[in-house]
This record gives C-alpha cells, structure tokens and sequence, in this order.
C-alpha cells in the first residue's frame, strides 16, 4: 500500500469550517500528518479546487467531467450515477489522474463534505491510476446512518469507515472524515476544510 491511496479519499470530500476531526488514538500514536496547504474555501464549476498535499499538486478539478469510463470500474450502475468531477495528481515523479461520482437512492444523505446522496444503496466511489490497475475507493451510507466501504489497491485491500466526531463544532452525525485499517491502521483523511492526512509511517513514500 502506498501513501497516494489515502490522496484517492482525500481528493474525494471536502469542506469549509474551522473545525477539526478528532483522530483517533491508535491511528494518530504510528503515522505523521499532511496538512492541505493553498486551498480555496470555494467549491463548485467555477471556482479554482486546487491544492497542495506535501509535495504533490492537486489541480485541473473539473466538475463537468464525463465520469462514464469510471462506472465500470467501480461497480455503479450508470442510469443511477450522478454529479462526479476529475483531478490531477502531479509531483515526487508521479502523474496520476483520478475521478469520484455518486450513485444515487431513494433519499437524501451526507458523506461529509458537501458530498450529499441518496441512503439506500447509495454509493460514493473514486478511482486514482497511473500505470497498471488503477486504486479505488467506494463507501456506502447504511440505513443505520454509518459509513462504511473498501479501499482496493495492488497492495490489497482496505477496511474504510467513517469518523463522526468533531473538535470545534457540535457533531451533526455526519462524517467529518474517514479512516483505513488493514492487519493495523493504515492512515485517516479528514474531509473538513483544508484537511489533513495521516499516513502511517512504515508505508512507502509513493
């Protein structure tokens, strides 16, 4: 597993408070943090969605993207997809190009981060790839209002669950970020704005 999947879910969610997800204990004792740097409280088609992650660059966000060759790949069923924007990943000799869309039901729920789609079987997924197979994340909001899903890369896969609990604000039972575990916890991406990541430390720097 290398430190870009975790970028996969924090390319995925994002919002604008001043608030912060509490990192649990376990996963923040083993890992080092990357703060967002450079990035705009703006979102939508006409705003710059640009960012920085350490040494990597997060641009060209386009929120009209055709998000048709990523349903396949993630298992969504095409006539229930909707929204969805691309992303470039540049920097430590890397190019990578990803994308995240929505599959819809029947009512209306938050992934966190401004991300809002239907509770039964709705699905957010996203894809990130280079060279070779590319990684994927897909999470599900349960009935029970508790989001969960799996994050599969070439290394293996990964547990991802969401974090509800928050530091500066009331929780309003939405995600304020996510984690992933494997045999130990692997990292967590808060999906407040800027956001931060966590990666593990004995995972590789790309």
């Amino acid at each position: 597993m290398t430190r870009l999947i975790a970028l996969t879910l924090a390319c995925a969610l994002c919002a604008c408070t001043t608030a912060h997800m509490v990192v649990p204990p376990e996963v923040a004792k083993d890992s080092e943090v990357v703060v967002a740097t450079e990035r705009s409280s703006m979102s939508g088609a006409f705003a710059n969605e640009s960012f920085k992650l350490g040494k990597l660059s997060i641009d060209a966000v386009d929120r009209k993207w055709d998000s048709g060759s990523s349903v396949g790949v993630l298992g969504f069923s095409a006539d229930k997809t909707q929204g969805g924007y691309s992303y470039k990943v540049k920097g430590e000799g890397v190019e990578l190009s990803g994308g995240c869309v929505t599959e819809k039901g029947a009512k209306s729920m938050s992934f966190g981060g401004g991300m809002s789609v239907g509770s039964s079987f709705a699905k957010l997924g996203c894809t990130c790839s280079g060279v070779g197979e590319p990684t994927k994340v897909v999470v599900s909001a349960g009935t029970n209002n508790r989001y969960s899903g799996e994050l599969q890369t070439h290394s293996g896969s990964y547990h991802v669950v969401a974090i509800n609990e928050a530091e500066g604000m009331i929780s309003n039972g939405q995600p304020t970020g996510y984690r992933v575990d494997g045999d130990s916890p692997r990292g967590a991406v808060e999906v407040l704005k800027p956001g931060r990541v966590w990666f593990a430390r004995d995972l590789e720097a790309a």
